[in-house]
């Protein structure tokens, strides 16, 4: 796929085309987003943010915004760990330790005879 035929780079020319219009920006971290490439977003506004005093500002905000659907994302992928495998643990555990306990007083008590 060439530059041309990539939708992020023909959205963020429109983003550069209006750089005052928010919903113009609000779609191009929305496809971001939506690819998975989050990234592109955040590198493309910190180039900017570095190189072009005028349109820090709006960049910055941007960045911001950026940040705030990384956050977002992260929330919605967060998964809590499963407490079942250290359940089942416990429970080979305990039964390891009561096979030995059991062998042990086996043994001691065959040995009392």
């Amino acid at each position: 796929m060439t530059d041309a035929d990539d939708p992020l780079e023909a959205a963020w020319r429109r983003a550069e085309e209006a750089w005052d219009d928010d919903e113009v920006h609000r779609k191009f971290v929305a496809l971001c987003v939506a690819l998975g490439r989050l990234e592109v977003a955040g590198r493309r506004y910190r180039t900017i943010r570095d190189t072009d005093p005028a349109r820090r500002a709006v960049a910055e905000q941007r960045i911001e915004w950026v940040i705030a659907q990384a956050m977002a994302t992260l929330e919605l992928t967060k998964t809590d760990p499963d407490p079942r495998p250290r359940r089942r643990l416990f429970w080979v555990a305990l039964l390891v330790a009561a096979t030995l306990v059991g062998a042990a007083l086996w043994v001691w008590l065959d040995a009392q005879r």
